[in-house]
């Protein structure tokens, strides 16, 4: 699910902008108690309104309702392990997404509610034991068939959301970050797409970011920066 050009993220969120817009119209020529009016359509499109899962929701993406609430647990959930633990590896992501994702199913279960398709735990194994195939395997004490990617791989529920999450972010950084290169001081080299450096003042490049509300993770990656300089440039930058 890669987008087909940098600007797509913004056309997505566009797209939502207007679909609201547009239903808010109608919704105000259906009920002659609402006028359509500046601040009715500023309160519709405050930022907190906003929500990214609604803009995963349309293509490219299509990232279901649940799956974005799982994410999000996953996220708040990590978070908090690299508070008391500091960095994670893949293995720790895996299981916190997994741990989060059982918790999930298990209060959906409880409480008799939806929880849709699509949900994998990290080793490929659907989530919903609502599933004919599921409830068959663990009915006859057998494994849960894992899905697997095209090339045969098995499908990882978690690296598949950050993906998802990854390209949109990427996306929506690319063409703000290409129009402010020039103001940065920076070239793309001819080769790997790699940026040449040499010669740049990188605390000032992720100061002027800073400023401009980058994300400075993201900046670096764009920069191929290695783990020691990403440190000592982003712990430079916010002094």
């Amino acid at each position: 699910m890669v987008t087909g050009s940098p600007s797509q993220a913004q056309d997505l969120a566009r797209t939502w902008v207007n679909g609201t817009l547009l239903a808010l119209r109608r919704s105000c020529a259906l009920d002659p108690t609402r006028c359509y009016s500046e601040p009715l359509v500023r309160a519709m499109l405050a930022p907190g309104t906003v929500k990214l899962e609604r803009i995963l929701a349309k293509p490219p993406y299509r990232l279901s309702a649940h799956r974005s609430r799982i994410g999000n647990r996953y996220r708040e959930r990590l978070d908090a392990y690299k508070r008391e633990h500091g960095r994670v590896d893949d293995r720790i992501r895996d299981r916190v997404w997994d741990e989060t994702l059982a918790d999930y199913v298990e209060e959906k279960m409880a409480s008799g509610a939806s929880m849709g398709g699509g949900l994998y735990y990290s080793n490929g194994q659907d989530a919903n034991p609502r599933h004919a195939h599921v409830r068959r395997a663990m009915e006859q004490g057998l494994p849960v068939p894992v899905r697997r990617n095209p090339d045969g791989s098995v499908f990882n529920g978690r690296a598949d959301y950050e993906r998802i999450l990854a390209d949109f972010r990427s996306q929506l950084h690319q063409h703000s970050l290409e129009a402010d290169r020039a103001s940065f001081g920076f070239d793309p080299a001819a080769d790997e797409g790699r940026v040449d450096t040499s010669g740049v003042d990188l605390v000032k490049v992720f100061q002027q970011a800073a400023r401009q509300g980058h994300d400075l993770n993201v900046l670096a990656d764009t920069l191929h920066l290695d783990d020691a300089m990403r440190q000592r440039v982003m712990a430079a930058a916010c002094t």
